[in-house]
């Protein structure tokens, strides 16, 4: 049901149900969902907003298409997981929200979000010793911004192949796994 205030809190609803109710402009996503098939999320519905300890988990043909939508995520929270499906239409995407075992595939799922002309990925919530345990592509217009990190490359590469994209930050880049600046 919707409240006085135009908000759905889901937490047994299915989140595109849930998308549809007249009057509703806020759905607050407050437990997990699995995604099983694609959802476009569009400018007219409703806001989007993931609680912290939320999870979206997507299976089969799940996808969540944020066209134009609004949507709120909580910081420093993983909300997409699965190994299926995926998130796309985001204009900003912070890594530590996707799934995988380390940075390089913390930002590649986070890029794939990104819309193909480009956005911000804000990665600053990544702070610390970081794993690159996949070679990031980077091949949108995309701003990255990088947070306080000593990242291990090992034998994987950060590629830039896009005109326009850039990385701002105070990054330690290590190739070497060593300490370096």
């Amino acid at each position: 049901t919707v409240s006085s205030t135009g908000q759905i809190t889901t937490n047994s609803a299915t989140l595109a149900a849930a998308r549809t109710v007249a009057g509703c402009k806020r759905v607050i996503v407050t437990s997990n969902q699995t995604i099983t098939s694609a959802i476009t999320w569009g400018a007219s519905d409703p806001v989007l907003e993931i609680e912290k300890g939320a999870i979206l988990t997507f299976s089969g043909s799940g996808a969540l298409n944020l066209t134009g939508a609004s949507y709120v995520f909580p910081p420093d929270s993983q909300i997409f997981d699965g190994t299926s499906g995926a998130v796309t239409g985001l204009a900003k995407a912070y890594p530590q929200h996707f799934p995988g075992a380390g940075f390089g595939t913390k930002m590649n799922n986070a890029l794939a979000a990104i819309p193909t002309a480009g956005g911000i990925i804000d990665a600053t919530g990544l702070i610390g010793a970081q794993t690159v345990d996949a070679t990031i592509t980077i091949s949108k217009p995309v701003r990255v911004l990088l947070g306080a990190y000593t990242a291990a490359l090992g034998t994987n590469q950060i590629l830039i192949r896009a005109s326009g994209a850039s990385i701002e930050g105070i990054a330690k880049i290590d190739e070497n796994n060593s300490p370096s600046r």
